[in-house]
C-alpha cells in the first residue's frame, strides 16, 4: 500500500490569506469543483482532504486539473 508522505495538511500559508479560507483542521476550503473562495484558485490532495493514501490524493489532483480546464474554457 502506498501512502502520501505528509501526516497533516500543510497549506502554503497560516490562517486565511488572499481570500482563501481554512478549516479548523488546517485544510483549504473548496467547492465541489475544488475551487477555493478566491475565484480561479484551486486546491487538491491532502491540503484539501487531510492526510490519506496516495490514490485519493492523485484522484483529487486529476479532478482539480479537469475542473481547471473547464474553468479556463469558460473564461
Amino acid at each position: 500500500m502506498l501512502e502520501a508522505i505528509g501526516e497533516r495538511a500543510t497549506p502554503p500559508f497560516e490562517g486565511e490569506c488572499c481570500g482563501i479560507k481554512l478549516t479548523k483542521w488546517n485544510t483549504i476550503v473548496v467547492n465541489k469543483d475544488l475551487m477555493t473562495d478566491r475565484k480561479g484558485v484551486f486546491a487538491a490532495g491532502d491540503v484539501v482532504h487531510g492526510p490519506s493514501q496516495l490514490g485519493p490524493a492523485l484522484k483529487s489532483g486529476m479532478d482539480a486539473a479537469n475542473a481547471i480546464i473547464r474553468y479556463l474554457s469558460q473564461h
